[in-house]
């Protein structure tokens, strides 16, 4: 029998399972329906095998993001939530700082099953350090209404400030209105993380919630008073302070070498950091609040930095790096030359490309800057790399399936610049 179980990626020529063969083999042990029997057993089996390797082959990743083992694993929909929790519960109370368990708790999150509510507010109270916490709310988000009452049930035993921070930030992305009442309700009860709340509020707000907001921001403690003006001017602004530049799961979770390896900060992320450190926080006492009007102010000012200095135009991303059309066409041509090596280089899946360019940009990182020709030129090399990996991302979040798509894409970029120009 264990020959029929022998499992290979599907990408392999050696793939050995499939309904046919394995039938063409147990035909000679029984009738048609035992044999169909066993085929699906030895089916299922494999299957599930199959899912304990990649998660196995995920957990021990070194370097970049596993995105075709978790893009596998995600094809299997609901069947892969069981592989899934045993690994993570297996793996919980251990935690083995060699065994990452980030990218099982993201794919937890991405299947959206209400069988994993249960670990994902587990995992939210048990795993160590933010990374997988984190991605254990945002998956609760993601599965939305269904994680509504376990959510506020957890509330309501008064956990720790860490944990309540969690839970509110899972509260935040439902995008349910039961969610929203839930966090108007602790914007009064809970004064000592009202803070924390109204971030919440923003990420999804009402027209007139910054007045909702501002009211609690006049009674917040004074080390609070600029968390809350952030969060006001943001939601004056358009914006959300302290978000995540990216949405989808394989460049949100991507390790950044400029940050310590570690993944995009988040609010809630922000927020905790803030609430460990409140006691080395220096407000100044005799500071006053700061009118709603003010604030309004404020919102404004900033949104005129997205104008550029030298020629007065607001600044666009067609390509995924804000510009101004006296740079456009320069900048993507640069673009479309880089793309276009990697082609010739036979690239031509992104997010290789990506992991590759998180290498380039470790090196870089320990180029020496004595001198000031090698300040510059270590400048120089960490911008470019920057800027590819803008326009690689670009690309992910616009829907291109690789390098060509983004190559073609890029070129009527050009074209539209060039006749503009014209």
């Amino acid at each position: 029998m264990d020959q029929f179980i022998q499992i290979y990626h599907k990408d392999s020529p050696h793939y050995p399972l499939t309904v046919n063969n394995a039938g063409l083999g147990l035909a000679p042990w029984g009738d048609e329906k035992a044999t169909q029997s066993m085929i699906t057993f030895i089916w299922e089996a494999s299957m599930q095998l199959f899912q304990e390797q990649l998660l196995e082959l995920m957990a021990s990743t070194s370097w970049g993001v596993p995105v075709k083992d978790m893009e596998e694993l995600l094809s299997f929909g609901t069947k892969a939530l069981e592989p899934v929790v045993v690994f993570l519960e297996n793996n919980l109370a251990e935690q083995n700082p060699e065994r990452d368990l980030l990218w099982a708790t993201v794919i937890l999150g991405e299947l959206r099953d209400p069988g994993g509510i249960p670990l994902l507010l587990r995992l939210i109270q048990e795993a160590k350090g933010l990374e997988v916490p984190i991605a254990a709310a945002e998956g609760l988000a993601k599965i939305g209404e269904p994680a509504l009452e376990p959510v506020a049930r957890l509330l309501g035993e008064k956990p720790g400030p860490r944990v309540r921070i969690l839970l509110y930030a899972a509260l935040s992305g439902m995008g349910v209105r039961e969610a929203r009442e839930v966090l108007l309700g602790a914007l009064e009860e809970d004064p000592e993380l009202d803070f924390v709340v109204a971030r919440a509020l923003a990420e999804k707000a009402r027209p007139g919630d910054e007045e909702i907001i501002y009211k609690a921001y006049l009674q917040a403690e004074p080390w609070k008073r600029a968390l809350f003006e952030e969060t006001i001017e943001g939601m004056l602004g358009g914006r959300s302070p302290w978000s995540t530049p990216f949405k989808d799961w394989r460049l949100r979770y991507r390790r950044q070498p400029r940050q310590d390896l570690k993944v995009h900060r988040s609010w809630p992320d922000v927020l905790i950091m803030l609430w460990d450190n409140r006691n080395w926080l220096r407000p100044d006492l005799q500071a006053q609040a700061v009118s709603l009007e003010e604030l309004r102010n404020r919102a404004l000012a900033r949104g005129k930095e997205n104008v550029c200095p030298d020629c007065g135009q607001v600044f666009r991303s067609p390509t995924g790096i804000p510009l101004c059309e006296e740079v456009e066409e320069d900048l993507i041509e640069f673009q479309l030359q880089r793309v276009r090596e990697w082609l010739a280089h036979k690239w031509e899946d992104i997010h290789e490309v990506l992991d590759e360019l998180d290498r380039h940009e470790m090196e870089a990182l320990q180029l020496p800057e004595e001198s000031e020709e090698e300040r510059v030129w270590k400048g120089e090399a960490l911008d470019s790399i920057e800027v590819m990996k803008d326009t690689l991302c670009w690309m992910v979040e616009q829907g291109m399936t690789g390098l060509s798509q983004g190559e073609r894409r890029l070129w009527a970029a050009l074209q539209r610049a060039r006749a503009r120009l014209k």
